[in-house]
């Protein structure tokens, strides 16, 4: 198997990994909200698919950068119409996102509405 054919395959991998981990948040934190943990996700395993697909087309740097520009918009329009992936200056835009905001932290502490018992 060639380089090149690596590449591609460490490409597909990327983008399912990124389909899969982003349906679900990986980690809990205190200070990101689940979705935001799930955005990430997202967005990085994107970035590495691109990546993957320009270096898969080399020495052709033309056809690898038409390559990985193509799937990047491609993915940013799948984000858009079937996700809330899309979040610019604190506001999520998506074809159905219908202004829902994001999740609270998962390990955020209580704001003191439950009693606490010595």
């Amino acid at each position: 198997m060639s380089m090149q054919q690596t590449l591609a395959y460490a490409a597909i991998g990327a983008l399912g990994v990124g389909a899969i981990f982003s349906s679900f948040p990986l980690w809990k934190s205190a200070t990101l909200s689940p979705d935001s943990v799930e955005r990430r996700v997202w967005w990085t395993c994107c970035a590495a698919t691109a990546v993957l697909l320009f270096f898969s087309q080399l020495p052709d740097w033309r056809s690898g950068l038409f390559v990985s520009i193509m799937t990047a918009v491609a993915l940013f329009f799948v984000a858009g119409f079937w996700t809330n992936f899309v979040k610019i200056n604190g506001r999520v835009y998506g074809a159905f996102s219908q202004g829902r905001p994001d999740r609270p932290p998962a390990l955020a502490q209580s704001d003191g509405d439950e009693d606490d018992e010595p």
